[in-house]
């Protein structure tokens, strides 16, 4: 379905997959997060979904700029947009630093000392190298942004085969070597978050999202043709990451079977045959949403999803600012109710966000319209500007 310039399949697909990856990481294993894997794979989760679709929403969205608006004003944007994440990733670690001097915590990288004193943490976070479990990975957005203002040229000139080719040697590079592309939990701590690898997952969605109305992309989506070729390849995908758990030799000697499988399929390091299964997660995803959409059911939550999916990055900050807040809070399990409540509170809080930038967005246009006849009447033409 498309509405107002925007494809609301894939704003319900991003909405979920921030559900999912929201009480994944506030409440694992709780029920309300038991709910929502629920006949999933733990190949292609909320994460990768939020990162593909990103990168196609932001291949969809400068594809149709590229007409009207100047290279200059998105690399710009891109920049700004960088530069608020990178405030959003240092502020409220440096808050929880403080509060830490005050409030006993059992959380370990809130302990200064273990940076040798102020310096070493306010420099660790600065340069990106304070990374709490599921808070590093805003770090790695971060880092996409920057190379998202890089490689706009080459969209804008239709080199589109040489942003591949970037994208496929920096992912080469950090999957054979991966500790320099690797955000540290700690300076000196290797961390779980590669930028090299995700980036990879992330500009195949964009480059997608630029071909996405070129190619038709929507209607092969749901084709039942094209669904079905698509779950038969990405069941077997995940039918093969099990063998490589199981006692069965599917591998030639002296190849240990686990090695390869976080090889092929790791999240941290976003394995290829992962990137894979993801695409047809998401594939199959888009197909379901819009034979459920098409259909009319459940419209309400429907529209309280698709609501966050529309500003979806923001979303993503508020959760990592829940994640942040984690060990000050009273209760220590976080698989129970009490954490499941945090983190539907936390979704309640990112819809409420969404309403509330969208009537920003609403009152802005309206301003701008009222405006226009006085524009015109003055000066014989209407104003350029957009929101």
């Amino acid at each position: 379905m498309v509405a107002a310039g925007r494809d609301v399949t894939l704003d319900l697909i991003r909405g979920l997959c921030l559900v999912s990856m929201t009480l994944a990481h506030l409440a694992p294993g709780s029920v309300p997060d038991r709910v929502v894997k629920a006949g999933t794979t733990s190949l292609f989760d909320g994460a990768s979904g939020f990162f593909l679709i990103s990168g196609i929403v932001l291949g969809l969205v400068h594809q149709r700029r590229a007409a009207t608006v100047p290279l200059r004003t998105v690399e710009e944007a891109s920049l700004r947009r960088a530069g608020l994440l990178y405030v959003a990733h240092v502020v409220p670690l440096v808050i929880a630093l403080l509060v830490a001097q005050q409030v006993a915590t059992a959380a370990a990288w809130t302990d200064v000392a273990r940076y040798g004193g102020w310096d070493g943490a306010l420099t660790a976070a600065a340069t990106l190298q304070l990374n709490p479990q599921y808070f590093g990975i805003l770090s790695v957005y971060i880092v996409l942004m920057l190379l998202v203002a890089a490689l706009l040229p080459l969209f804008r000139a239709e080199r589109l085969w040489t942003v591949a080719a970037i994208v496929a040697g920096v992912y080469v590079a950090a999957w054979l070597a991966p500790v320099p592309f690797t955000l540290p939990e700690a300076p000196g701590v290797r961390g779980f978050w590669s930028w090299g690898g995700w980036q990879a997952l992330f500009f195949v969605g964009m480059l997608l999202g630029w071909r996405w109305e070129r190619w038709e992309l929507r209607r092969w989506l749901t084709d039942r043709r094209t669904v079905a070729v698509v779950a038969l390849v990405t069941g077997a995908l995940i039918a093969f990451a099990r063998l490589l758990v199981m006692d069965v030799p599917v591998t030639p000697g002296g190849v240990v079977e686990e090695e390869l499988r976080f090889a092929l399929y790791g999240k941290g390091a976003m394995g290829p045959l992962r990137i894979l299964v993801s695409l047809g997660g998401v594939a199959l995803l888009y197909a379901v949403v819009q034979f459920v959409t098409d259909r009319g059911w459940f419209a309400g939550v429907r529209r309280a999803v698709a609501r966050i999916g529309r500003k979806a990055l923001d979303a993503f900050v508020i959760s990592r600012f829940a994640i942040v807040a984690l060990p000050f809070l009273p209760f220590s399990g976080r698989s129970g109710w009490i954490a499941a409540g945090y983190a539907l509170l936390t979704l309640v809080v990112s819809w409420a966000w969404a309403g509330f930038r969208e009537g920003q967005a609403r009152t802005r246009r309206e301003r701008a319209a009222a405006t226009t006849p006085t524009t015109t009447a003055v000066t014989g033409r209407r104003d350029g500007r957009s929101d």
